[in-house]
Formats: C-alpha cells, structure tokens, sequence
C-alpha cells in the first residue's frame, strides 16, 4: 500500500515535470520569435535614424542584464569590480548604489546605466 502512494505521487511529480518542461519549450518558441521581430526593427530602424538605433540598442542590453537571476548579478558585479580595479577607474558612489539596487532586484539596470551615460554626456538626458 505505502508503494502505491510513493508510485501515485511520483507520477503526479513527474507529470507536472513534463507539463513543465514542455511550457519552457513554448517560451522559448516565442522568445526566439519576439527576438526576430526585434531585429527587423532594429534593422529598419538602423537605416531610418541611427540615434533611435542607438537608444533601442541601448534598451535591449538592460533588458539583457534585468533578466539576470539574482545569483547571476552579484556575480556580474563582482567580475565588473575587479575589471575597474584593475583598470584604475573606481564607479562613482552613485553608481555604485545602483549597481547594489540593480543585483538586489530593487531597481532596473536601465535606470543606474541611463544615469552614467547621462552623467558622461554619452546620452541626451
């Protein structure tokens, strides 16, 4: 008796692998279709106004680092710390606080990377 409970919610849990496993191939259908559509625009856009161009490179590469699970951002920041260190060029406080925000979750990458570009005349604010 005790088996077939153990069988019954084995297959409850590997159905719901299953149903999870096939949901994530869906996603990954329509990611790789919305970055398609990305890319025609961007290369429509390219041609039409390279300053557009610039600012949807620019929102893609955010989105990039927002998707980043936590774990993956305090990593990232770690690798980036030690390329400006050795480099010689420390990030601002300002930038540091927001690079904290960002690998917390409790702020966008755009809105700290918007603020350096900004703040180095490399964007129109």
């Amino acid at each position: 008796m005790k088996c077939g409970k153990l069988y019954e919610e084995y297959n409850l849990l590997l159905s719901k692998r299953v149903a999870c496993l096939q949901r994530r191939d869906e996603l990954e259908t329509q990611i790789s279709l919305i970055d398609e559509q990305l890319n025609r625009l961007e290369t429509a856009v390219l041609v039409l106004d390279k300053g557009v161009y610039h600012k949807l490179t620019i929102l893609r590469r955010c989105s990039i680092m927002d998707s980043m699970p936590i774990e993956a951002r305090k990593i990232s920041l770690e690798c980036g710390n030690a390329m400006t260190a050795l480099g010689g060029i420390p990030a601002s406080e300002e930038t540091e606080k927001s690079l904290m925000l960002w690998t917390s979750g409790q702020a966008s990458f755009k809105d700290g990377y918007m603020q350096a570009l900004s703040k180095h005349n490399l964007i129109e604010a």
